[in-house]
């Protein structure tokens, strides 16, 4: 089931090379679509890298055959356990593509009503940014909490 999963994220990456925001729900991929309760995204942990990514994308558009020798894909064990099982039967997953590192990140997200929960939850979490699903557009968490802070002032 491990195997089966993995191969399943990392295709839908490959067929979703801008990125992707998804339900993985008993092993079964559902694409998620934005609404009142599912607006704003944050990473909570990393499962998938795949570097060399834009470079894969170009080379092979219609599947991904586990990378040629000269790319390589990290997975984290925080899906599974030690049985190769999903630890949970309902996670979000989400999916982009870093262009400064040129990786393509898969990670465990979750995913908020509240803009003010998504930014605090991020920032506790250390990231750089959360990701509006309605607006489509990344929201970089300093430049927001610098802006709340000057109207309060």
């Amino acid at each position: 089931m491990t195997n089966d999963i993995i191969n399943n994220l990392i295709l839908y990456a490959n067929k979703h090379p801008q990125g992707f925001t998804i339900n993985l729900k008993d092993g079964k991929i559902t694409r998620v679509y934005p609404s009142k309760k599912l607006r704003y995204v944050t990473s909570i942990e990393r499962v998938i890298e795949i570097q060399g990514y834009e470079l894969l994308i170009t080379d092979y558009k219609e599947i991904i055959n586990h990378f040629p020798i000269y790319r390589t894909y990290t997975i984290y064990p925080v899906l599974f356990n030690k049985l190769g099982e999903l630890k949970h039967d309902n996670i979000f997953i989400g999916g982009w593509f870093d262009k400064g590192s040129n990786t393509y990140l898969i990670e465990i997200i979750s995913i908020f009503e509240n803009k003010i929960d998504a930014i605090q939850t991020g920032d506790y979490l250390k990231q750089y940014s959360i990701y509006d699903l309605k607006d489509k557009k990344e929201i970089i968490i300093k430049e927001y909490l610098d802006k709340i802070k000057k109207m309060e002032v």
